[in-house]
């Protein structure tokens, strides 16, 4: 974990902590569910407390914070999948389908085009994502929803809080990106699809039975009022 968090060495008589490639404003993780427990402890655990513990000194992180992470779905020998609660930790999850038929022709025959860089105050965004208002029927609806997962027998498990403003927080974002001074209700839904399905953890029963997570949210969010 070191390699990732950082470590104190000695230098002119004294300890010098060294930051990590932790200490950066984007983090991709690669296939994180190849590296060992220690270190996806170390990782999840820099993103929740966004610093960094080293020596009884504790260093913050820089922010904006983020992490991207990917895992390989292939080739498991030797893998160590995250367990439920680290999971919880990230706020969306976005598989990756085939491209379409004309996709693989585009890739075959046209040049990738690098788009310049844009510069973006990221700080001033999020400030204003948290701004854009939500309707107490909303809010309702979100915690219907989350005690709904509770009672559904085809889950080991309900929505924790942390997924249920992770929720929030997503729908927000989208509104936001969106143009949208209110949280509608296309918002809240596609934002489900993003930050619950990985929270959604099935018995051995539903997972025999063919069930999906994606399925199991879909009656979810139509028993909970949001169309």
């Amino acid at each position: 974990p070191q390699d990732l968090t950082g470590s104190e060495v000695y230098r002119e008589g004294r300890f010098v902590f060294v930051p990590g490639p932790i200490f950066a404003q984007v983090v991709l993780a690669d296939e994180i569910n190849r590296a060992p427990p220690k270190v996806q402890s170390a990782l999840l655990e820099a993103m929740q407390e966004r610093a960094v513990t080293a020596g009884g000194v504790r260093y913050p992180l820089p922010e904006p914070f983020f992490v991207v992470a990917t895992q390989n779905p292939l080739e498991l020998e030797g893998t160590y999948p995250l367990p439920e609660a680290q999971l919880d930790r990230f706020t969306a999850k976005i598989p990756f389908r085939p491209p379409r038929r004309e996709v693989w022709l585009k890739i075959l025959t046209e040049e990738p085009e690098v788009p310049e860089p844009q510069r973006v105050d990221f700080l001033k965004a999020q400030a204003e994502a948290r701004e854009v208002r939500v309707a107490k029927e909303a809010l309702e609806a979100i915690t219907h929803v989350a005690f709904l997962t509770g009672e559904d027998g085809r889950l080991r498990m309900g929505l924790s809080p942390r997924g249920a403003k992770a929720w929030l927080a997503l729908a927000k974002a989208l509104a936001y990106l969106r143009g949208k001074p209110l949280v509608d209700w296309k918002e809240l839904k596609d934002a489900a699809f993003l930050a619950l399905p990985h929270r959604l953890f099935l018995t051995e029963e539903a997972l025999y039975e063919g069930e999906s997570p994606e399925g199991v949210l879909k009656e979810v969010l139509r028993k909970g009022g949001i169309p």
